[in-house]
This record gives structure tokens, C-alpha cells and sequence, in this order.
């Protein structure tokens, strides 16, 4: 019987029992049958995708599911921006060929951001994607990382596997966390700008709220902690910058 390692906090606590009960299927630790990716749905920042990843290849070598002859036991790959196009989802695919150092193809395991997809109506770069997550899989193991649980990725990737199927794993505790963050950090940011600018009117609190849902797309809830925080200290800098009423109303004091 193969111990589990022992796990990060960082790691999402219903992940190592999923590793866990795939490693068990003979079809993948005997016959060597190409894995299913793994498609991972809840708030994960970058830094704890990449530690996922690298954890998930460690039990799959635990496990005796991986046994790469490449350098790199794991890659893993996100776009520079969030509104990615096909030229930069073509720029990650080459990532991954490019970890291929001894093969022809990647043997590894694969760990991908796809949060770019979640709100996308490009039905054709979801479809690339779905069917290069497929290709990998005949080599590799592939951990795919989405924000939204009403994402297309899931059902596009799982049409495109067929007749195998992808294991989700929805991580409802960690959405939840970020959203009893929101009112908490909000509050906090509110308080921060009743010290710089002191006692808030009103109308300074509704402009925080409409600096808070311009930015975050109107009802677009950030996903991670990090993204929060961005979003609160960006609210704050709009607040105190000076808008054209504040200098229609300098003008009119100064007698213009």
C-alpha cells in the first residue's frame, strides 16, 4: 500500500482523496490507459495552481502513474492576461512542447489556468482548447484550473474526450471563502478611505460602490483573495481622485 505525502494547506483538501481514488483504477496504474484530465472548478490564484500541479505530480509518482524521463516533473502554464486570445493560447500550448526535452511529447504532468474561458463565447478557442487538453492526456496528466462553475471548459472538454470522461472537482468551500472575504475586505476599504479623505458623505459611498462594480465588470465577482484586494485599492485611488464636478466646483468658488 503506497503512503500519501503529506499535503500543503495551500492545496484544496478534496484533491488528494480524487488523486487518490484514480491511482486505484487498474486500467491507469496497470494498463497504463490515458487518464482523464482533471478539471479543478473554484477560486484558485496563481501561486496555489502552480503548487497544485506540482503536488499532483508528486502523488502520481507515489502512486507509480507517472514515470517521466523529462527534467521537469510538472509544467504549468497561464496566460499573461486575463482576456487571452488564440496567439497567446498557442504561446502556452508551445510551453508545454517546449518542457518536452527527451520526448517527443510532454510526459509530465500538466497543470493549466483556464479562467480565461470562463465568461468566453468563442465557442471555436474553447474548442481548441478542449481538444489539445485531450491530446495531452495521451501522455501526460492534466490538472485544468477554471474559476466559474457555468464555464464551458468542463462540457467542451468533456464532448471532446469522448468516450472517456473528465473527473471534476468542484471546490465550493473555496468560492464561498472568497465571498465572505468580499464584504469583509469592501468594509475595510471603505474604512481606509474615511482616513484619507475623512467622515464619508453619501455620495462618496456611492461612488466607492460604483468605482467597485465598474471595475469589477458589474456583478463579476473577483476569485481570489489577491484579486480582491487589487480590486479594493483601485476603488480607493478612483475615490480620491478629483472629478469634473470637483473642478466645475473650484472654478465656480474661484469666481471662473
Amino acid at each position: 500500500m503506497v503512503k500519501e505525502p503529506m499535503m500543503s494547506a495551500d492545496i484544496p483538501k478534496q484533491f488528494p482523496a480524487l488523486i487518490r481514488r484514480i491511482c486505484a483504477n487498474k486500467a491507469f496504474s496497470v494498463l497504463h490507459v490515458p487518464m482523464p484530465a482533471i478539471v479543478l472548478v473554484g477560486a484558485l490564484d496563481v501561486p496555489r495552481m502552480r503548487e497544485t500541479t506540482r503536488r499532483a505530480a508528486d502523488l502520481f509518482i507515489e502512486y507509480g502513474v507517472q514515470d517521466s524521463v523529462n527534467p521537469d516533473q510538472s509544467v504549468f502554464v497561464t496566460p499573461r492576461l486575463r482576456e487571452t486570445s488564440d496567439v497567446e493560447w498557442r504561446e502556452m500550448t508551445r510551453a508545454v512542447d517546449a518542457a518536452a526535452a527527451y520526448t517527443n511529447r510532454y510526459d509530465g504532468t500538466i497543470g493549466v489556468d483556464l479562467r480565461f474561458l470562463d465568461d468566453s463565447i468563442d465557442e471555436e478557442l474553447v474548442g481548441q482548447v478542449a481538444s489539445k487538453l485531450n491530446e495531452w492526456t495521451a501522455d501526460a496528466r492534466v490538472v485544468a484550473f477554471v474559476g466559474s462553475p457555468e464555464s464551458l471548459v468542463p462540457d467542451a472538454l468533456a464532448k471532446a474526450a469522448h468516450p472517456r470522461r473528465i473527473c471534476r472537482l468542484d471546490i465550493a468551500d473555496e468560492v464561498e471563502h472568497v465571498r465572505a472575504l468580499y464584504a469583509q475586505m469592501m468594509e475595510d476599504a471603505l474604512h481606509r478611505l474615511e482616513r484619507a479623505a475623512g467622515p464619508l458623505s453619501d455620495a462618496m459611498r456611492e461612488r466607492f460602490d460604483e468605482c467597485v462594480a465598474e471595475r469589477s465588470g458589474y456583478g463579476n465577482l473577483p476569485r481570489t483573495a489577491h484579486e480582491l484586494r487589487i480590486l479594493a485599492d483601485a476603488a480607493i485611488v478612483d475615490c480620491l481622485e478629483p472629478t469634473d464636478d470637483d473642478a466645475l466646483s473650484i472654478g465656480e468658488h474661484m469666481g471662473e
